[in-house]
């Protein structure tokens, strides 16, 4: 079996409204597909992460490393991690080419599973047939009080997740776009935390602040913040 092609399939859908974390605001929800073809008809289908990378950025550093593996065996996923790393030392070995190279990882296991029958979580040796989910949502909108807040982490309870996920630390630095939309004091997060713990003691709340806080705002944060 030998690798033929790789391919970046970049997926898009606007945003009725816009929604932002601590740093960055976003209009439109997007996915990187990466699919990886070979002479035997089986595809694998993998996806890179482009946040802060941008989409046409790793789809562009997809389809270079791609031509890379062409006539590679698929199931030898060490060896072409290690070419691909080894090979993208001047792209900087992080970010972008990191993103590239994780998207062509994935699509390479699926490959391996297809091959062997067996869905990958059994493949890389299963303890478990179900895991728990959370709801990662409580992003920050303009004109979402603590009132919607709270409503919007309730309904992912009704629909059966014993945990969900919210933002905090809305902000960002001046030199990021839309920086002043929602900027949001720790006295503000403080609020909207304690609306959303509110909705129930059994429900597992988790914050993410994005890499906003600066280790004296993340001290502070931990110190003011309800603990369950």
């Amino acid at each position: 079996m030998k690798i033929t092609k790789v391919e970046a399939i970049p997926l898009s859908a606007p945003i009725k409204k816009a929604i932002m974390d601590s740093r960055l605001r976003y209009t439109k929800r997007e996915a990187l597909l990466v699919c990886v073809e070979t002479d035997s008809g089986i595809y694998g289908i993998g996806e890179s992460a482009i946040h802060g990378g941008g989409m046409r950025g790793v789809a562009c550093e997809v389809e270079e490393l791609g031509r890379w593996i062409e006539g590679e065996n698929p199931l030898y996923i060490e060896r072409i991690w290690e070419m691909l790393y080894q090979r993208s030392m001047q792209h900087g070995r992080r970010g972008v080419a990191i993103m590239a190279i994780s998207g062509i990882d994935i699509a390479l296991w699926d490959i391996l599973g297809k091959v062997a029958n067996l869905p990958l979580y059994k493949l890389l040796g299963a303890f478990r047939d179900k895991i728990p989910a959370y709801a990662s949502a409580g992003f920050y909108a303009e004109g979402k009080d603590v009132k919607r807040l709270s409503e919007e982490m309730r309904s992912y309870i009704d629909k059966g997740f014993k945990a969900v996920k919210m933002k905090v630390g809305r902000k960002p630095s001046p030199l990021l776009p839309d920086h002043r939309v929602c900027y949001t004091s720790l006295d503000e997060d403080l609020a909207r935390v304690e609306a959303v713990k509110a909705i129930g003691e059994d429900v597992v709340l988790m914050l993410d602040a994005n890499n906003a806080w600066e280790l004296k705002e993340a001290t502070q944060a931990m110190k003011k913040l309800p603990r369950q």
